[in-house]
């Protein structure tokens, strides 16, 4: 049974980049422009889409840091918390070492 899965995430940005770094090699050159100017596109056309994929991979790279210093923040607080829940069983008569953060 064939199937297909559309995910949406920040590795994407990997191959965006990839392919915005050739379209800006090819068409600093002008590579196969004169087959898109000859059927009425203008090279301005060009440049536009540049700019939009080049925005692109920027959100994509806002997105990933966002998510890795919301992660960063998630791990210190689940550490606290841990911390404290040791602490506080530590702290009772039974024998056990005081850990410290």
């Amino acid at each position: 049974m064939p199937s297909t899965f559309i995910g949406n995430s920040t590795s994407i940005q990997e191959i965006f980049r990839c392919v915005s770094e050739q379209f800006t090699a090819m068409f600093r050159r002008k590579t196969f422009l004169h087959w898109y100017t000859g059927v009425g596109m203008d090279e301005m056309e060009f440049t536009d889409d540049e700019s939009y994929m080049n925005d692109l991979v920027s959100e994509y790279q806002q997105y990933q840091d966002a998510t890795s210093d919301e992660m960063s923040t998630m791990k210190r607080m689940r550490r606290k918390r841990l911390i404290k829940t040791c602490n506080r069983y530590c702290e009772d008569d039974s024998g056990l070492v005081l850990l410290d953060g």
